[in-house]
Protein backbone atom coordinates (compact mmCIF):
# COMPACT_ATOMS: atom_id res chain seq x y z
CA UNK A 1 0.00 0.00 0.00
CA UNK A 2 1.01 3.45 -0.81
CA UNK A 3 0.23 6.94 1.03
CA UNK A 4 0.19 10.02 -1.35
CA UNK A 5 0.04 13.85 -0.07
CA UNK A 6 -0.12 16.53 -2.75
CA UNK A 7 -0.70 20.35 -1.66
CA UNK A 8 -2.79 21.65 -4.09
CA UNK A 9 -3.53 25.59 -4.93
CA UNK A 10 -7.02 26.85 -4.86
CA UNK A 11 -9.15 29.92 -5.38
CA UNK A 12 -12.02 29.56 -2.99
CA UNK A 13 -14.67 32.79 -3.39
CA UNK A 14 -12.26 35.30 -3.77
CA UNK A 15 -9.07 36.09 -5.28
CA UNK A 16 -6.55 34.95 -2.28
CA UNK A 17 -4.80 31.64 -2.83
CA UNK A 18 -4.97 29.08 -0.21
CA UNK A 19 -3.43 26.02 0.18
CA UNK A 20 -4.47 22.45 1.45
CA UNK A 21 -3.24 19.18 2.19
CA UNK A 22 -4.95 15.82 -0.49
CA UNK A 23 -4.47 12.76 0.71
CA UNK A 24 -5.25 9.14 -1.18
CA UNK A 25 -4.23 5.54 -0.34
CA UNK A 26 -3.47 3.73 -3.53
CA UNK A 27 -3.45 -0.34 -3.12
CA UNK A 28 -0.85 -1.53 -5.82
CA UNK A 29 -1.39 -5.20 -6.34
CA UNK A 30 0.21 -8.22 -8.50
CA UNK A 31 -2.31 -9.04 -11.45
CA UNK A 32 -3.83 -12.69 -11.24
CA UNK A 33 -3.79 -13.67 -14.37
CA UNK A 34 -7.14 -15.96 -13.38
CA UNK A 35 -8.98 -12.77 -12.96
CA UNK A 36 -8.57 -12.08 -16.75
CA UNK A 37 -8.63 -14.40 -20.58
CA UNK A 38 -5.24 -15.15 -21.60
CA UNK A 39 -5.39 -16.44 -25.36
CA UNK A 40 -2.40 -18.87 -26.19
CA UNK A 41 0.82 -17.85 -26.92
CA UNK A 42 4.26 -19.32 -27.68
CA UNK A 43 8.04 -18.54 -27.49
CA UNK A 44 10.41 -20.96 -28.95
CA UNK A 45 13.95 -20.34 -27.50
CA UNK A 46 15.49 -21.62 -30.47
CA UNK A 47 14.22 -22.22 -33.84
CA UNK A 48 16.95 -24.20 -35.50
CA UNK A 49 18.21 -27.47 -33.52
CA UNK A 50 21.12 -29.48 -35.23
CA UNK A 51 22.01 -33.31 -33.93
CA UNK A 52 24.08 -36.00 -35.53
CA UNK A 53 22.73 -39.47 -36.50
CA UNK A 54 22.39 -41.39 -32.90
CA UNK A 55 22.38 -38.57 -30.84
CA UNK A 56 19.37 -37.65 -28.82
CA UNK A 57 17.70 -33.82 -29.66
CA UNK A 58 15.85 -32.01 -27.05
CA UNK A 59 12.79 -29.02 -28.77
CA UNK A 60 11.78 -26.25 -26.24
CA UNK A 61 8.79 -23.88 -26.19
CA UNK A 62 6.95 -21.96 -23.70
CA UNK A 63 3.06 -21.35 -23.57
CA UNK A 64 1.10 -18.87 -21.70
CA UNK A 65 -2.87 -19.15 -21.82
CA UNK A 66 -5.49 -18.87 -19.48
CA UNK A 67 -7.58 -21.24 -19.12
CA UNK A 68 -5.39 -23.30 -19.20
CA UNK A 69 -4.45 -24.95 -22.83
CA UNK A 70 -3.65 -28.20 -24.41
CA UNK A 71 -0.15 -28.48 -25.45
CA UNK A 72 1.24 -31.14 -27.85
CA UNK A 73 3.89 -31.59 -30.84
CA UNK A 74 3.32 -32.65 -34.04
CA UNK A 75 5.78 -32.98 -36.87
CA UNK A 76 5.42 -31.48 -40.45
CA UNK A 77 1.05 -31.19 -39.63
CA UNK A 78 1.20 -34.76 -39.02
CA UNK A 79 -0.57 -36.31 -36.42
CA UNK A 80 0.37 -35.88 -32.75
CA UNK A 81 3.22 -37.12 -30.87
CA UNK A 82 2.76 -39.07 -28.04
CA UNK A 83 5.73 -40.59 -25.90
CA UNK A 84 7.37 -43.19 -26.98
CA UNK A 85 10.78 -45.40 -27.29
CA UNK A 86 11.47 -42.75 -30.40
CA UNK A 87 9.88 -39.46 -28.33
CA UNK A 88 9.95 -38.44 -24.93
CA UNK A 89 7.64 -35.55 -24.28
CA UNK A 90 7.61 -33.62 -21.08
CA UNK A 91 5.64 -30.86 -19.48
CA UNK A 92 6.39 -28.63 -16.36
CA UNK A 93 3.36 -26.65 -15.77
CA UNK A 94 2.99 -23.41 -13.52
CA UNK A 95 -0.67 -21.72 -13.43
CA UNK A 96 -1.11 -20.54 -16.81
CA UNK A 97 2.64 -20.73 -17.91
CA UNK A 98 4.32 -24.25 -19.51
CA UNK A 99 7.41 -25.19 -20.78
CA UNK A 100 7.40 -28.13 -23.30
CA UNK A 101 9.87 -30.52 -23.98
CA UNK A 102 10.04 -32.68 -27.10
CA UNK A 103 13.21 -35.57 -27.06
CA UNK A 104 13.64 -36.75 -30.23
CA UNK A 105 15.90 -40.10 -29.22
CA UNK A 106 18.77 -41.72 -31.31
CA UNK A 107 18.37 -39.04 -34.40
CA UNK A 108 17.75 -41.20 -37.91
CA UNK A 109 17.85 -39.16 -40.82
CA UNK A 110 14.19 -39.24 -41.14
CA UNK A 111 13.38 -37.55 -37.96
CA UNK A 112 14.98 -33.86 -39.50
CA UNK A 113 12.20 -31.85 -40.47
CA UNK A 114 9.73 -29.10 -38.92
CA UNK A 115 8.00 -30.03 -35.68
CA UNK A 116 5.30 -27.79 -34.17
CA UNK A 117 4.50 -27.22 -30.49
CA UNK A 118 0.82 -25.77 -30.32
CA UNK A 119 -1.48 -24.61 -27.34
CA UNK A 120 -4.89 -24.56 -27.61
CA UNK A 121 -7.23 -22.96 -25.55
CA UNK A 122 -11.11 -21.85 -25.23
CA UNK A 123 -9.59 -18.45 -26.79
CA UNK A 124 -7.64 -19.67 -29.87
CA UNK A 125 -4.69 -22.13 -31.40
CA UNK A 126 -1.16 -20.91 -31.89
CA UNK A 127 1.59 -22.91 -32.74
CA UNK A 128 5.51 -22.39 -32.76
CA UNK A 129 7.87 -24.25 -34.97
CA UNK A 130 11.46 -25.68 -34.65
CA UNK A 131 13.39 -27.05 -37.51
CA UNK A 132 15.71 -29.99 -36.62
CA UNK A 133 18.72 -29.73 -39.20
CA UNK A 134 21.70 -32.15 -39.64
CA UNK A 135 25.18 -31.61 -37.82
CA UNK A 136 28.44 -33.71 -38.59
CA UNK A 137 30.26 -34.79 -35.83
CA UNK A 138 33.79 -33.53 -35.67
CA UNK A 139 36.27 -34.93 -37.48
CA UNK A 140 38.36 -37.82 -35.58
CA UNK A 141 41.86 -38.80 -36.63
CA UNK A 142 42.05 -42.62 -36.22
CA UNK A 143 45.35 -44.08 -35.25
CA UNK A 144 45.63 -47.29 -37.53
CA UNK A 145 47.20 -50.47 -37.41
CA UNK A 146 48.23 -51.57 -40.96
CA UNK A 147 50.26 -55.21 -41.67
CA UNK A 148 52.36 -55.60 -44.63
CA UNK A 149 50.25 -57.98 -46.68
CA UNK A 150 47.53 -57.27 -44.02
CA UNK A 151 43.47 -57.62 -45.53
CA UNK A 152 42.12 -55.80 -43.14
CA UNK A 153 42.98 -51.95 -40.80
CA UNK A 154 41.99 -51.38 -37.86
CA UNK A 155 40.76 -48.17 -36.72
CA UNK A 156 41.26 -46.74 -33.05
CA UNK A 157 40.18 -43.15 -31.95
CA UNK A 158 41.31 -41.05 -29.67
CA UNK A 159 39.68 -40.72 -27.47
CA UNK A 160 38.52 -44.18 -27.82
CA UNK A 161 35.07 -44.29 -29.01
CA UNK A 162 34.95 -47.46 -30.93
CA UNK A 163 37.15 -49.61 -33.18
CA UNK A 164 36.23 -49.92 -36.60
CA UNK A 165 37.34 -52.87 -39.24
CA UNK A 166 37.02 -52.09 -42.79
CA UNK A 167 37.85 -53.85 -46.24
CA UNK A 168 39.08 -52.18 -48.84
CA UNK A 169 37.81 -52.68 -52.25
CA UNK A 170 41.21 -52.77 -53.22
CA UNK A 171 44.77 -54.02 -52.26
CA UNK A 172 46.01 -52.04 -49.65
CA UNK A 173 49.38 -49.78 -49.63
CA UNK A 174 52.40 -50.47 -48.50
CA UNK A 175 52.74 -49.52 -44.53
CA UNK A 176 55.23 -46.58 -45.77
CA UNK A 177 52.34 -45.79 -48.42
CA UNK A 178 48.80 -44.19 -47.90
CA UNK A 179 45.12 -45.68 -48.76
CA UNK A 180 42.16 -44.02 -48.47
CA UNK A 181 38.60 -45.08 -47.16
CA UNK A 182 35.89 -43.72 -46.64
CA UNK A 183 34.69 -44.97 -43.07
CA UNK A 184 31.01 -43.98 -41.46
CA UNK A 185 30.45 -44.74 -37.99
Amino acid sequence: MYHCTCLQAYHEFSDALGCRKVSARINAEKPNPKSRKIPPMISVPNQLIGASIGEDATLDCNTEAYPMSINYWTKENSMMIVSNSKYITSIQDNTYKVHMKLTVVSVRPEDYGTYKCSARNSLGTTDGAIRLYPTFPRALTPRCLLEKGAKHAELYFDPPIQSVTIYPTAPLAEPSGTSMFTVII
